[in-house]
């Protein structure tokens, strides 16, 4: 039976605030029906997805629908690209509600011009971000039904994340102080030219530009080796070619570059890298240390 259309969604900071995606997602609460206990998305999308085993006490799954396989070419010749599973949730609790949209994609390319695309739709209304070949929308409002960034972060805090998605700094983090203008996942082609430059060879990468009232703009580059033990030698070839007022860090396995004439605005986009890459470090479970030998 097809589930019913209802306003379940997060309003205008959620799902209704991206045109294309929004359009899909509709069509999707309409034409498709409930998924079952024992029924998975799939690809990498099954994986990602929140079940009510990953969610904390008082938070429930109140809705979540699937897009079937012959609805996935038209949706994905809206997104532009091959999908491999549309997937829909809606999350509740007394604190208010958390809307989900998973989009897997079957090439990496496509779902890296798909994911900049949709971090342009959103505004910075809603939280976008890339997962493998995944990208995951994320809105929320509060028991009123006013936005709110709060329960944003929070549902974002239990979805496994790259480390490149958890460190980067967050539209709602830097609201009324700077505007998201671009945000790229950096395609294979462009890892390759990073490896011809640094000599490292990179994993995954993640650029953001950020614009400022004052006319300024603020850069954030985040890039992670594929080997942990390469991160010296990938710092020490990016500050070679790095202008002085550049400021590089080593967080969480990644080498992040801020770039800014502003030295105020690179001294917050600094604190606020630091601040992520703690909270990961908090989420992470650390490995128990071996008992003392007796003397």
């Amino acid at each position: 039976m097809s589930a019913q259309r209802r306003d379940d969604g997060v309003g205008e900071r959620g799902c209704g605030s991206l045109l294309t995606v929004a359009v899909a997602f509709l069509a999707l609460a309409v034409l498709s029906a409930p998924l079952r206990a024992d029924e998975q998305p799939e690809s990498e999308v099954a994986a990602l997805r929140l079940t009510q085993e990953k969610l904390p006490e008082g938070w429930v799954v109140a809705k979540e629908v699937a897009a079937e396989p012959e609805q996935l070419l038209p949706f994905g010749e809206k997104l532009g690209g091959k999908l491999t599973a549309m997937v829909s949730q809606l999350l509740e609790s007394k604190s208010g509600r958390v809307q989900l949209n998973y989009v897997g994609f079957l090439i990496p390319e496509e779902m890296a011009r798909a994911y900049q695309r949709m971090v342009q739709l959103s505004r910075g209304t809603m939280t976008v971000l890339a997962c493998g070949r995944v990208v995951l929308e994320v809105g929320a409002v509060d028991e009123r039904g006013a936005p709110s960034d709060k329960l944003m972060e929070l549902a974002t805090s239990w979805l496994t994340l790259d480390p490149l998605q958890a460190l980067k700094v967050k539209p709602h983090q830097v609201t009324g102080k700077w505007l998201l203008a671009e945000e790229v996942v950096l395609a294979q082609g462009d890892l390759r030219r990073v490896r011809a430059d640094t000599g490292v060879e990179i994993e995954a990468g993640l650029n953001q530009l950020f614009g400022m009232t004052s006319g300024e703009g603020v850069r954030i580059s985040l890039l992670k080796p594929t080997d942990p033990a390469r991160l010296d030698r990938l710092q020490a070839a990016l500050l070679r070619r790095s202008e002085l007022r550049n400021k590089l860090l080593v967080l969480e396995g990644c080498v992040a570059e801020i770039a800014a004439n502003d030295s105020r605005a690179r001294d917050l986009a600094i604190s606020l890298l630091q601040a992520n890459a703690k909270a990961v470090r908090e989420r992470t479970p650390q490995p128990e240390e071996p008992p003392a030998a007796e003397k």
